[in-house]
């Protein structure tokens, strides 16, 4: 009998550590190698393993994000109300993260930024970077905090050293665009290219950009479609709808309006007005499609609803 007592407890103290383990890999799928899917279909195993409430978080910030699953931004909220107690016990820096991130946003809690920069400071104090890289962010817009660039540089800076290729990626816009930093587009593209070399979407949407408008660098279209691809695979709609206008014009990438029209749909899920207006131009003039008045007409009224100023015009005529 008390072999089967041990061997009852043994069998979940396994079951534990093998959710931990996934759950461990799940979080570095999406904070380090921003591989959504796969971190999404990995903590679902981890949850299915054991219903810990820094596994529910994960889940509950990508569903809210649209990472790796469809955006449900309701179930979200109530998932987060149901942990919220439970997950603000712990101390472990992942968890600390999300209790700020929680009331950053806010998701499932009242907004509250000074309780925010309270858990990012703790979790940053156990080296969580993307806890470093969200007081960057608040102190380089002033949310919660007074507004300080050399301050936001600092935590960027920090969280960049630890790899983070979010807080490269904003050490990149802030020389692009000069922020607290003399501007410096080829600083800021070598600071976006470390970002795209982590496969971070942003980054390479940004870096497909300066590539093929030839910024501080020669121009290299195929290089920008090849980005704008990766970036695309991890649902970065701004990359989709990049490529539709290189299958478009034929720029970067052989001309084919059939895969434009299929970037442009993928984008327009996304709400983008100018992708939808690209769709109306395709059946309006037949490019890759049967001319088809009626259809054309609904996705300038769809595109027109968003502001699209070229569906507009089109619906004035």
């Amino acid at each position: 009998m008390k072999w089967l007592v041990f061997l009852f407890f043994f069998s979940i103290s396994c079951y534990a550590q093998a959710g931990e383990e996934a759950f461990v890999q799940a979080v570095k799928e999406y904070y380090e190698n921003h591989n959504y899917q796969e971190s999404w279909q990995i903590n679902e195993k981890a949850i299915q393993m054991r219903k810990d409430s820094r596994y529910l978080a994960h889940k509950a910030k990508m569903l809210f994000m649209g990472h790796g699953t469809d955006k449900k931004i309701t179930l979200a909220k109530e998932m987060v109300r149901s942990i919220s107690q439970e997950i603000s016990k712990n101390k472990d820096a992942f968890s600390l993260y999300m209790c700020g991130w929680f009331s950053f946003i806010p998701v499932g809690e009242k907004k509250d930024r000074a309780k925010s920069f309270h858990f990012f400071k703790q979790a940053s104090e156990l080296g969580f970077s993307p806890a470093m890289n969200h007081i960057g962010v608040m102190y380089r817009y002033g949310l919660g905090v007074e507004k300080n660039l050399d301050t936001a540089m600092i935590w960027y800076q920090k969280a960049a050293n630890l790899n983070s290729a979010y807080a490269m990626n904003n050490i990149a816009t802030m020389y692009y665009y000069g922020a607290g930093v003399k501007k410096d587009i080829k600083q800021a593209g070598d600071w976006f290219k470390k970002a795209a070399d982590l496969r971070f979407p942003e980054g390479m949407y940004r870096y497909g950009l300066m590539n093929y408008y030839g910024e501080e660098m020669d121009i290299n279209q195929e290089k920008a479609a090849e980005l704008f691809t990766l970036a695309a695979e991890k649902k970065h709609f701004l990359s989709m709808y990049n490529l539709g206008v290189i299958y478009f014009y034929g720029t970067g990438a052989d001309f084919d309006f059939s895969i434009a029209r299929k970037w442009f749909l993928q984008a327009s899920k996304y709400k983008h007005s100018e992708s939808m207006a690209f769709i109306g131009e395709m059946y309006e003039k037949g490019f890759g499609v049967a001319k088809d008045k009626q259809k054309a007409l609904e996705w300038y009224q769809k595109s027109a609803a968003l502001g699209n100023e070229r569906a507009l015009k089109k619906l004035q005529k």
